[in-house]
């Protein structure tokens, strides 16, 4: 990514793009480091040259555990800073294993509930999981990827929320896979047979691993997928050395469980002192967006941001409807009678399409009766919209509704 100098047609660059997606470390700087562990990551053989430099700087996702060191030219430049929004990482360099990470971040149900997710989804569905890194196939990497925008779109649906980074898919798709091949980047996926059914992409960096972009299959959500896949990342970290999970940006509860170090991203601009009004005009913007971020930290006291959540989502309603997409039919459970006479019913083709709807259902039934998903049979009512599941020990009845 090339400098660029700050004007009223330029964008500041994006410190996170240029420095983990394209390793393209800003020539203003000749080292970075991260301050959690104090490890140097990037360190500059030759600075830039004089003829080169800009009289101002401006940089923005800049995550703030992140020390930057200007390169021996702008030695002399100065920096303003101020915060943006916040993030969030697991430091686990305390820690001698998973075990020891989990009994520090989580009381003893905590940790019950944890294993219980994992048991219970090995349980009912025997899942694969995956994780991509140093090698993938083509194919099934593009198929990954045409998963992800299905599982996004209904997530999003369901939340009722415009997903800001569905535009941007294909741009992922395009860097991604050179990243994993280099073991720049990783790619987890949880299977069920051969189907994903939750799928998080990573970027990597000397010690780091940053979750980018993540979403799960909607008709799952019975087995906390979200959790597990947070723990499987934990669980990879450890066994290949790295010290840093860092879960990004948005102040998400789930991520107040999981990490134990908060942080900022920032935006810098750096500018030549002898520039009085760089320097004026930097400190100001970066006093503004100080006091907005300052601002909506306080207003999050008193719950302000599910009001802003609100109103996106009815923003959604009104102006994306485009993007709606089908999360489940409406249906009923029920139990099922004593004198069902079972012979009277008919299979249902689970590998046919439009059967593909009772997939949440039978997962909800498996969960709760304990039971495996490929034990399950699936009936239906020649005469009515009745479909029953029968398990090994118990069954269900499911009655579509308008």
């Amino acid at each position: 990514m090339p400098e660029q100098e700050i004007d009223k047609k330029k964008k500041p660059i994006s410190f996170l793009q240029a420095f983990f997606e394209d390793r393209n470390t800003p020539a203003l700087y000749g080292k970075v480091s991260e301050n959690v562990t104090g490890k140097t990551i990037f360190e500059r053989e030759e600075s830039e040259s004089k003829e080169n430099l800009k009289k101002l700087y401006s940089l923005t996702d800049i995550p703030g555990y992140l020390d930057l060191s200007l390169g021996q030219q702008l030695a002399h430049y100065k920096t303003c800073k101020c915060d943006l929004f916040d993030g969030f990482l697991v430091n686990l360099t305390p820690y001698e294993s998973v075990e020891a990470y989990l009994k520090d971040n989580f009381g003893k149900s905590g940790r019950s509930k944890i294993r219980r997710y994992i048991k219970r989804l090995e349980l009912c569905i025997e899942p694969t999981y995956k994780m991509y890194y140093g090698e993938i196939e083509e194919e099934e990497y593009n198929r990954i990827f045409d998963c992800l925008r299905e599982l996004m779109m209904r997530r999003f649906s369901q939340k009722k929320e415009e997903n800001i980074e569905l535009p941007v898919l294909e741009e992922y798709r395009a860097l991604m896979r050179n990243l994993i091949l280099k073991k720049e980047a990783s790619l987890f996926v949880i299977y069920h047979g051969e189907k994903p059914i939750d799928i998080c992409m990573n970027i990597i960096y000397d010690n780091i691993v940053t979750s980018y972009n993540s979403s799960y299959d909607i008709d799952y959500e019975s087995f906390s997928l979200g959790t597990i896949d947070v723990m499987k990342h934990i669980e990879w970290c450890f066994e290949n050395g790295f010290d840093i999970f860092d879960m990004g940006r948005g102040d998400y509860l789930y991520k107040r469980r999981w990490t134990n170090h908060k942080y900022s991203y920032q935006r810098h601009m750096v500018y030549n002192p002898a520039s009085m009004y760089h320097g004026f005009t930097s400190s100001l913007k970066m006093s503004y967006n100080q006091y907005k971020y300052n601002l909506i930290q306080f207003l999050k006291k008193f719950g302000i941001q599910h009001l802003y959540g609100k109103y996106y989502q009815l923003h959604y309603l009104l102006f994306r409807k485009n993007l709606h997409v089908e999360i489940h039919k409406h249906y009923e459970i029920t139990q099922v009678a004593d004198n069902l006479n079972w012979e009277n019913l008919s299979v249902v083709d689970m590998k046919k399409p439009e059967n593909s709807w009772l997939i949440k259902p039978i997962n909800d039934f498996v969960y709760r009766a304990h039971d495996k998903f490929d034990k399950v049979q699936v009936m239906k009512s020649n005469k009515t919209q009745e479909f029953y599941l029968k398990g090994t020990e118990k069954s269900q009845k499911i009655i579509l509704t308008p």
